[in-house]
C-alpha cells in the first residue's frame, strides 16, 4: 500500500487539474498515474458505476471520486489552512465561482480543444500511453481515436457547435480579459491566496486551455497575468504558511466584477433553466433514483447572445451547496451574503428550491 495519495488523472483531463492544483496548494504529497483501460474500464468502473478521471486513492485504502467530493474529503482530513475564506461573502463568491468556473465554462472548454485538428496528437499520445500502455502504436492511436470519437459525439450536448463557436469565442474572450485585469492586481481570485473559486476556474484553464496549442497562443500568451495565475496555482507557495485570506468584512476585490455579472447575468439563468427541466423530468423525486446526465435543451444569456445546450443537473447540486453554506451561518453572516446576493442582482439565487440531491461515486441522485 501507497504511503501517499494516488492520483488517477491526466494533463489531458480538465477536473484532474482541479485535484491535482488543489494537493499542490495544500502541501499533500501524491504521486499520479494516468490509469490503464483495465483500471479505468473494470475496477473504477466497478467501484462508481462509471469510468471516469480524477480518482484519488488513499493510503488506508479508500477510493474517492469527482473532483469536488475529493476536495471535500481533503478538506475534513486537511483542516489547516482552509480554502474557504472566513468572511461570509468572500465565502458565498468561492462556492459560486467554483461551480461557474467547473460547469459554466464546458462550452468555452470543448471549444478549444476540438475546434482545432492540430490538438490530437498529443493528446491522443497521452491516453494511448497511459490507458493502453504495452499496445502496439497503431492500436494505441485506434483505440484513443476511438475515446475521441465518444467525446466528440457529446460535444453539441455541452453547447458546442460550428453555429455557437464565434459566441463561444466571444464569451471566452471577454471573461479572458475581464480575469487578466483581475490578476494584474490580485495573485489570485480572493486576494494572496487560493479558494474554491480558484479551483473552480482552474479546470478549464489547465486541462485544456493552457495544453491546447492554439487556444495557449491565442487566448492565455496576449494576457499575461491570466497565463500566470494558470501555472501559480500548479506551484506551491512561496512560504510555508499559505497567506492569509482577506479579513472579515473585507469587500471582494473591484476587479471580480465581470466574473459576479457572469455568475448571476449568465450562469443564474442556466441553472434556473436547469432546475425547470429537472422538475419537468421528475415531477415526483424518488430518493436513491439517478439523475439522468442530460436533460432538455435550455437557453441563457451569454455574450451578446443565446446559447443553447441540454440542462446538466451537476451544477444544481453545485449550487445547492452554496445555498447551503448560507444556511449553515450564523445569522448575522447568512445576512451579509444574503444582502450581497439580492445588492448584485442575483435574488433568484436565494427563491431556488432545489430538490435535495447528492452525488454518490459519479452520479447525481435524489437524497
Amino acid at each position: 500500500m501507497q504511503n501517499v495519495p494516488l492520483l488517477f488523472g491526466a494533463i489531458c483531463s480538465q477536473y484532474s487539474g482541479r485535484v491535482r492544483s488543489y494537493l499542490i496548494k495544500k502541501g499533500v504529497q501524491y504521486v499520479e498515474r494516468v490509469p490503464t483501460i483495465w483500471t479505468y474500464k473494470r475496477t473504477i468502473a466497478r467501484r462508481f458505476g462509471d469510468a471516469a478521471v480524477p480518482v484519488l486513492v488513499m493510503p488506508d485504502g479508500e477510493w474517492i471520486a469527482d473532483s469536488t467530493i475529493i476536495l471535500d474529503r481533503m478538506e475534513a482530513r486537511h483542516a489547516q489552512q482552509s480554502v474557504l475564506p472566513p468572511d461570509p461573502v468572500h465565502a458565498l463568491f468561492a462556492m459560486l465561482c467554483d461551480a461557474w468556473g467547473g460547469e459554466f465554462w464546458l462550452p468555452a472548454d470543448e471549444w478549444t480543444r476540438w475546434s482545432h485538428p492540430e490538438h490530437y496528437p498529443w493528446w491522443r499520445e497521452e491516453l494511448g500511453e497511459g490507458l493502453f500502455a504495452g499496445f502496439p502504436k497503431a492500436i494505441k492511436n485506434t483505440l484513443a481515436d476511438k475515446v475521441a470519437d465518444s467525446i466528440r459525439a457529446l460535444l453539441p450536448k455541452a453547447g458546442f457547435t460550428a453555429e455557437a463557436a464565434p459566441l463561444i469565442a466571444r464569451w471566452t474572450k471577454r471573461q479572458a480579459d475581464a480575469l487578466d485585469a483581475h490578476f494584474a492586481q490580485h495573485a489570485y481570485l480572493s486576494g494572496a491566496r487560493a479558494s474554491r473559486a480558484d479551483f473552480g476556474l482552474i479546470v478549464p484553464f489547465f486541462g485544456h486551455i493552457v495544453q491546447d496549442a492554439v487556444s495557449r497562443n491565442d487566448i492565455l500568451m496576449p494576457r499575461p497575468h491570466l497565463h500566470a495565475w494558470v501555472w501559480r496555482m500548479n506551484q506551491p507557495y512561496l512560504t510555508p504558511e499559505a497567506p492569509s485570506f482577506p479579513a472579515v468584512g473585507t469587500p471582494l476585490p473591484t476587479t471580480l466584477q465581470p466574473v459576479i455579472r457572469s455568475v448571476f447575468d449568465e450562469f443564474l439563468p442556466y441553472v434556473d433553466a436547469t432546475l425547470a427541466e429537472l422538475r419537468k423530468a421528475e415531477p415526483k423525486p424518488v430518493r436513491g433514483k439517478r439523475v439522468e446526465r442530460f436533460l432538455g435543451e435550455v437557453s441563457f444569456p451569454y455574450a451578446d447572445g443565446i446559447l443553447r445546450r441540454l440542462a446538466m443537473p451537476y451544477a444544481l447540486w453545485m449550487v445547492q451547496r452554496a445555498l447551503e453554506l448560507i444556511a449553515s451561518m450564523p445569522a448575522a453572516d447568512a445576512e451579509r451574503a444574503r444582502s450581497w446576493v439580492k445588492d448584485s442582482g442575483g435574488a433568484r439565487l436565494l427563491e431556488l428550491d432545489i430538490p435535495r440531491l447528492e452525488v454518490s461515486g459519479l452520479t447525481v441522485k435524489f437524497a
